[in-house]
């Protein structure tokens, strides 16, 4: 499985990679540090998830799942809002702009891959 972690926190990124090694072994965790950068990988490769931070330098994450959305090379590949925001709203106009799902970062080590091994057990057939 490949994944694209769009998200400008160095720190952030390494503790979803890390997860994901946990989750997945197998699994390749490509990263981006911003939106801009993150289309520009996707015009190379076409994950099978992507993980979008909301906010972020040079192009924030609204802008890039609509980037996203609008591209209908990338429009099917599902893509996953993580934000720190718990605003119902602000999730819900995410997941009508076409975001998959929408999940408030976790704090620890062990909620993020207990939420990634639960996500990806509903999401993989």
């Amino acid at each position: 499985m490949l994944l694209l972690c769009i998200d400008d926190d160095p720190e952030d990124v390494d503790f979803f990679c890390e997860a994901m090694k946990v989750v997945d072994p197998s699994c390749t965790c490509l990263v981006a540090r911003n939106g801009r950068d993150g289309m520009q990988l996707l015009e190379k490769i076409l994950p099978d998830f992507i993980f979008l931070d909301v906010n972020m330098p040079v192009m924030g994450g609204k802008e890039t799942l609509a980037a996203i959305k609008n591209n209908s090379r990338l429009r099917a590949v599902p893509v996953c809002i993580l934000s720190t925001s718990t605003n119902k709203s602000e999730m819900r106009t995410y997941q009508e702009m076409g975001a998959y799902k929408c999940f408030v970062k976790p704090n620890t080590f062990e909620d993020l891959c207990r939420m990634l091994k639960d996500f990806f057990l509903l999401a993989m057939p």
